[in-house]
Order: C-alpha cells, then structure tokens, then sequence
C-alpha cells in the first residue's frame, strides 16, 4: 500500500515543503487515482512525463504518486520521497557521494527563477541532499541508487501517510 513515512527524518523538509504549496487535496493520491497529473498538478507536463516516464521506469508502479498534489516519486518500501515536481523544473534526491559529480552537470540546489519570483534554495526547503535534477541518463543513475538506498522498511512506530487520509 502507498504510503509516505511521515516520521522518516528525511522526509521532513520536503513534506512540509510540499504541504505549504498544496491546494485542497489528500496528502498522497496513488498515480491510478489521480485526476490528469500530466496537467492538472502544478507541474509542466513534459516534467511529469520525464519523472514518471523515465527516472521511474523501472520502479514499481506505486513509486508515481502525488504528494499535496504535486508529482512525486516515493520509495515504496520506505516511504521516502526520492522526487518531486516544481513547475518547469524537479528536484531530486541524491546520496551525499553523487552531490559533488551531480554538480558537474549543473544539478544544484539553487535555481533562479524567470521573472521576479526569485530563487529557490533546496538546502532550506528540502535538505542538504536535494538538488535540481538534470534531464540525461546521469540523473536516471542517481535517482536509481537513492532508491535503492532507501529500500528499508520503516520503524514499526513509523508515522505513515496513507491515500486515504486528508480532506
């Protein structure tokens, strides 16, 4: 069953992340349930696709979901997320040893946004392990190894977000 492991430290920054920016939704909605996300869900479609498409192809359908609306991918096992959707751009969870080679390629926690709304600093909002994701196979390889490091079951205590909570 799809869940988000609210009680996971890693997931506390994103989640409140997400939750700020979310409209009158459930806190989680399994991709089967939700009402046009390649449109409807804050994010351009070719990001949804990119993100579902092919950071999640081989990933367990229950990985697509939308958490406060916004297009995620979440570790099934753990609950964690591993990726979210922010408009024209995702982010992206790495592990602490792929941040100095993802910045190379321009994935970092910063991004200037067009017009006057400013900059994002994922360190603040999400943590130190998130940065903007890249659109080549590099990003695929990073997003793959976070998944598998947070193939853990969680605490048996864990505080978990399921589809059917919320409004």
């Amino acid at each position: 069953m799809l869940f988000i492991d609210a009680s996971h430290p890693a997931n506390r920054l994103p989640l409140r992340a997400l939750e700020a920016s979310a409209r009158d939704v459930r806190p989680v909605t399994p991709l089967a349930d939700a009402v046009d996300p390649y449109y409807e869900a804050g994010c351009h479609p070719d990001i949804v696709a990119w993100m579902w498409e092919r950071l999640a192809k081989k990933f367990p359908a229950e990985a697509r979901c939308l958490v406060y609306g916004t297009p995620c991918l979440v570790q099934p096992t753990s609950g964690v997320i591993i990726a979210a959707g922010m408009g024209t751009s995702y982010v992206l969870r790495l592990l602490p040893e792929s941040l100095p080679h993802a910045a190379t390629f321009g994935c970092t926690p910063l991004h200037t946004w067009g017009g006057s709304v400013g900059t994002t600093d994922l360190r603040v909002e999400y943590g130190d392990d998130w940065v903007f994701g890249s659109f080549g196979t590099e990003s695929i390889e990073w997003c793959r190894a976070t998944f598998h490091h947070f193939n853990r079951l969680p605490a048996d205590d864990a505080e978990r977000i399921t589809a059917g909570a919320g409004p």
